[in-house]
């Protein structure tokens, strides 16, 4: 059991650096072609997704700042804190 609780922490911590990652790289990658981009991109989009259409549904305007990323950080650590 300690076993599994380590590995999900651990999933759980490299997700949150990879939405991390992505976040810091929208801002200095122009070319969302770029391999390294496409990888992050493919990884933490499953997660961020439902983020994003939460925030459409309630109809949250946050203007040019997307805060799906943060809201699916902040799901991850109450994740981690419940197991």
């Amino acid at each position: 059991m300690n076993i599994l609780r380590h590995s999900l922490d651990l999933f759980i911590n490299v997700l949150s650096w990879l939405i991390i990652i992505r976040g810091i790289l929208s801002f200095i990658i122009d070319d969302y072609y770029n391999p390294i981009f496409k990888i992050i991109y493919q990884l933490t989009e499953p997660i961020i997704a439902p983020f994003r259409n939460l925030v459409s549904r309630l109809r949250i305007d946050t203007g040019m700042i997307d805060i799906s990323p943060l809201l699916a950080i902040i799901f991850l650590s109450l994740i981690r804190s419940i197991i």
